[in-house]
């Protein structure tokens, strides 16, 4: 795992191209993500204003306004937030894939993936909805401290209820990490190359150690780094919310190249079983 991992950063700073598919996708969900917020938050103004007799608009606070705004809104969010998984697991596909042509020294890896990925635009999408369902198992996971005064139970002191949602959202991230890895290496594996248990195993390690990473940091971010940033317009706070979102996610793209490694190793040992195999008289 270690000589992975080693292969893997290598990789990663030799390979800046690699970069670009991720960054694309990762900049396009974070503006799908804001054109989202902007979305719900003007439904929710149309349907809690109206026009005073007097001129002017007034408020308008009642639950059927609420509920037609979540009506109008809720599909809207579920769009992008699918969207959004298209387009990284696009990324995924391409840096994979590229992965694995860089180190059969093939050139030309990304020009390469980006053609063999016309080919895939289905198995993507139907990849895409999976991962939506395993997100919402591992979601309802995280949020089961909240849940508790729901079923009866008494609020919990601030610091166990802390560390109990941090544990949470750890055990849902492991949850998907568990369930969409063999998905994920389906997806990008050679036709005709199934993952062997090993190999999986292995990936799942990568997958859950990328995982707890990404969802640490968005968490340290959000608590300890976020509150204390100050842009001095809107262009500037946006900005920065983008490359926080690279940041952050910089452990996915580590990932997708540690899986292009694996399968890559994979196709290596079959191709030389192969060849070691007695030609029949």
């Amino acid at each position: 795992m270690r000589e992975i991992w080693r292969k893997t950063v290598e990789i990663f700073w030799e390979h800046p191209v690699l970069w670009l598919p991720f960054v694309i996708a990762d900049l396009c969900t974070f503006a799908l993500s804001q054109s989202s917020s902007w979305s719900a938050r003007a439904i929710l103004y149309s349907q809690t204003t109206s026009r005073s007799v007097l001129g002017g608009k007034s408020a308008i606070y009642n639950p059927a306004a609420i509920h037609n705004a979540w009506m109008y809104s809720a599909p809207i969010a579920v769009a992008a937030h699918y969207l959004n998984v298209c387009l990284l697991t696009a990324a995924f596909v391409l840096i994979a894939r590229a992965t694995q042509l860089i180190l059969q020294e093939q050139t030309g890896g990304i020009g390469l993936a980006f053609a063999e990925l016309k080919t895939s635009l289905r198995r993507i999408l139907w990849f895409s909805l999976k991962f939506c369902v395993c997100m919402m198992a591992g979601a309802l996971i995280a949020i089961l401290p909240t849940m508790l005064p729901l079923i009866g139970l008494r609020p919990l002191p601030h610091l166990l209820f802390e560390a109990l949602t941090w544990t949470s959202v750890l055990a849902g991230t492991a949850v998907v990490a568990w369930v969409a890895t063999p998905m994920g290496m389906k997806l990008v594996a050679y036709p005709g190359m199934a993952a062997s248990a090993d190999m999986v195993a292995l990936a799942r390690k990568f997958a859950l150690a990328a995982g707890v990473a990404n969802v640490l940091a968005g968490l340290t971010y959000n608590d300890a780094i976020r509150p204390h940033l100050r842009s001095h317009s809107r262009f500037e706070g946006h900005a920065l919310g983008a490359v926080a979102t690279l940041v952050i996610d910089v452990p996915l793209l580590l990932l997708f190249i540690a899986l292009g490694i694996l399968l890559a190793g994979q196709a290596d040992s079959e191709e030389e079983l192969h060849l070691s195999e007695p030609e029949p008289f």
